[in-house]
Parts: C-alpha cells; structure tokens; sequence
C-alpha cells in the first residue's frame, strides 16, 4: 500500500527540499528558452502580418531562425 502513494507522489517531494534548492540557487541561463523564443517569434509575426498567411509564416520563421540561434531548454 506504501509504494502506491509515493508512486503517486511529485519527484521533488520524494527527493526532499534538498532538490529544490538546488533548482533555485542556480543562476537563470543568459540566453532565452526556446519556449520564451517560440512565442516572441508569434507575437512578432501578429504584430507584423495576418494570422494563417504565407507572410505571417515568413515573420514567424525569420524572426525566430534570425534572434533565436543559441535556444536550449
């Protein structure tokens, strides 16, 4: 009955507070995610073009394949 709640249970919990510290100790990496890049290159190719369009897809590619080069997650 025991191993079935911790298998339920959060990875972090089972680890102890030692995990989380560690995750919040560490300094934010100087480059951006390539999650935060994906929707910066959305927002700049709303701004710039209508949605569904060939052109929209160019911003979106452009921009993202332009300011994006070093993304990691």
């Amino acid at each position: 009955m025991r191993r079935i709640l911790l298998l339920g249970m959060p990875l972090a919990l089972l680890m102890g507070s030692s995990a989380n510290a560690q995750s919040e100790n560490e300094p934010s990496p100087p480059y951006p995610t390539t999650t935060q890049c994906y929707n910066e290159a959305l927002r700049w190719a709303r701004l710039h073009a209508q949605p569904g369009t060939q052109e929209y897809y160019d911003e979106f590619y452009e921009y993202f394949y332009t300011n994006c080069p070093n993304t990691q997650d």
